[in-house]
Parts: structure tokens; C-alpha cells; sequence
């Protein structure tokens, strides 16, 4: 009698393929705002529930963080709050 909310925004092999340059702002709005979005709906009924909540995010390999050590650090660091990954989301987005 779990409550769960599942999430899996993967939209990889499941459009037509589109330059980097443009796929960005699609994919990021997608597979980090839209699970954020989501997520963020769902826990106020989630936290109600009896029974033992849970989230669930589903990624897939071609989501593998690659790239600058310095970004890699960043997304990796313990104390990063989410406004400061929504920032490097939109600098990604408007470095593509």
C-alpha cells in the first residue's frame, strides 16, 4: 500500500533526431524542470500518505554526465541547493 510517484521523462529514441544546438532548451525543460515540476506536485500528496512515500526518477544511459570537471563537481557537490542547479541548468541551455 506504498504511494509512489514514478517518473521517467526519457524522451531519447522517441523523437526525431534534432541538432544539439536546438534540442537543448527541449531536453532540459523535459528531463530536469519537468521532473522537478512533477516531483514538486506530487510530494504535498505524498507527505499525507500513510504508507511509506516514495519518488522515483528514471534516467537513462544517455543522460551520463560528461564534460567539464568543473560542471561535474558542481552537480556533484553535497551543498548544492536547487536553485543552483536550475542556474547551471539555463547557463547549459544558453551555452548550446
Amino acid at each position: 500500500n506504498a504511494a509512489i510517484c514514478f517518473n521517467d521523462p526519457t524522451l531519447y529514441g522517441k523523437v526525431p533526431h534534432t541538432p544539439f544546438e536546438q534540442q537543448a532548451r527541449l531536453t532540459v525543460e523535459t528531463n530536469y524542470f519537468g521532473s522537478l515540476a512533477v516531483t514538486e506536485a506530487m510530494l504535498p500528496l505524498l507527505r499525507r500518505s500513510r504508507a511509506s512515500p516514495r519518488v522515483v526518477n528514471v534516467a537513462s544511459a544517455a543522460g551520463r554526465l560528461r564534460g567539464s570537471p568543473a560542471i561535474q563537481r558542481a552537480i556533484s557537490d553535497p551543498a548544492l541547493t536547487v536553485a543552483a542547479l536550475g542556474a547551471l541548468m539555463e547557463s547549459f541551455v544558453s551555452a548550446a
